[in-house]
């Protein structure tokens, strides 16, 4: 069954008599009260919510910037690395990969892969 956030009110319509509404449900002042009372303690749970996850960003943001320098740092570092494992692989004699084109080096597969043919078309 579906239940909707602004259910319809348990008082009695017109057509319905005053005395077969039960003795324990709320007059419409004190329901109202109720369901005022109610929203407000939602907003306020939101608004906690809201102010945690702020101050998680903000902290997230903190660290990150704390942390930027060393990861370029690093970052430099590792593209470096690469550029002079690509230099000395360029220039190592060619006897190095004949019998196998690649090797795996500390985790790392090195040496040379072949190349796609191509088709050239001449005019």
């Amino acid at each position: 069954m579906h239940r909707r956030l602004f259910p319809a009110y348990p008082y009695p319509t017109p057509q319905e008599p005053d005395h077969e509404r039960p003795a324990e449900s709320l007059t419409p002042l004190a329901e109202s009260m109720a369901l005022e009372a109610q929203a407000a303690s939602l907003r306020a749970a939101r608004d906690r919510l809201r102010d945690v996850a702020n101050a998680i960003q903000q902290d997230i943001e903190t660290i990150k910037r704390a942390h930027l320098p060393a990861l370029r740092d690093a970052l430099a570092a590792c593209a470096q690395a690469e550029t002079d494992l690509r230099q000395t692989v360029e220039a190592s004699p060619a006897e190095l990969w004949r019998r196998t084109r690649t090797r795996l080096v500390h985790g790392i597969r090195v040496g040379w892969t072949k190349s796609r043919g191509k088709v050239e078309v001449g005019r």
